[in-house]
């Protein structure tokens, strides 16, 4: 089973994604922080981790160094309603593997799974 966390502060994102995800099989790990996402990803151990860029108190951005090293292996795929260069340009640069503007196109949140798992070595 693909683990995969969530850390986001919008709640309504985190529902609709979370749906989505365990429709399709991923077992799914919600935070609202990201202090509270470093301990869930404690003890899911995620595959992947999709993360919010803007949040109360640190930042996805802030915290994506800090979490790829406590989780080197977690694919991230960063999700903002600030989608301009610099922002893309620094999650890619610190270990992003996508950065996608929410709302959320399906299409390119399906593209950016397949990626992931593909990288991780799981097939869907």
């Amino acid at each position: 089973m693909i683990r995969t966390l969530i850390i986001d502060d919008d709640l309504a994102s985190c529902r609709t994604l979370e749906v989505l995800l365990s429709g399709q099989g991923h077992q799914v790990g919600l935070a609202h922080t990201f202090e509270k996402g470093i301990a869930v990803g404690r003890a899911c151990l995620p595959h992947l981790l999709i993360l919010d860029h803007r949040m109360p108190g640190i930042s996805g951005l802030e915290g994506l160094p800090r979490f790829k090293r406590e989780f080197p292996e977690t694919q991230v795929i960063m999700v903002t309603a600030y989608h301009d260069r610099e922002t893309v340009q620094r999650a890619l640069r610190d270990g992003a593997i996508e950065c996608l503007a929410k709302p959320l196109d399906i299409n390119e949140l399906d593209a950016a799974l397949t990626h992931a798992l593909a990288l991780i070595g799981i097939l869907r």
